[in-house]
């Protein structure tokens, strides 16, 4: 023991690798063989978690999308139905425009026929005032 005591560290290094026993060469092949498939098999396994997070956060993204264009959709609905009310409201003024001008029309010759504001108000739908200002202005 005393001369093992005195070697270097080298030294007490290649007295351990002389006297160690002899491992198998195929043992050896077999044994990295084995680490190398399970080397594999982790990789396999950590893509397939990576791969199924990342359709988790796809899905959660398109599920995001498909509520804004429902809320897109909504919203067009509702502006296409006010659009719809306006373009009828313009429709109505526009009528009542024409009539209105008929009826103004029709109340100048009236007052220049010598009709009375009672029959300016029941024929033409006007106002007493607007009877009255139109026998001033057309009499």
């Amino acid at each position: 023991m005393e001369m093992t005591t005195n070697l270097s560290l080298a030294e007490k290094l290649q007295v351990a690798v002389t006297t160690a026993p002899q491992i198998d060469p195929s043992l050896i092949t077999a044994l990295a063989f084995t680490l190398f498939g399970l080397i594999l098999i982790v990789h396999a396994r950590l893509q397939r978690q990576a791969q199924a997070r990342q359709a988790a956060e796809n899905c959660a993204a398109i599920n995001k999308l498909a509520e804004g264009f429902e809320t897109i959709e909504k919203n067009t609905q509702r502006i296409a139905r006010s659009l719809q009310r306006l373009i009828q409201r313009v429709d109505q003024v526009q009528l009542n425009q024409r009539g209105t001008n008929t009826d103004l029309r029709q109340a100048v010759r009236l007052v220049r026929d010598g009709a009375t504001s009672e029959q300016l108000i029941d024929l033409c739908g006007l106002s007493r005032g607007e009877a009255e200002l139109f026998k001033r202005l057309h009499s």
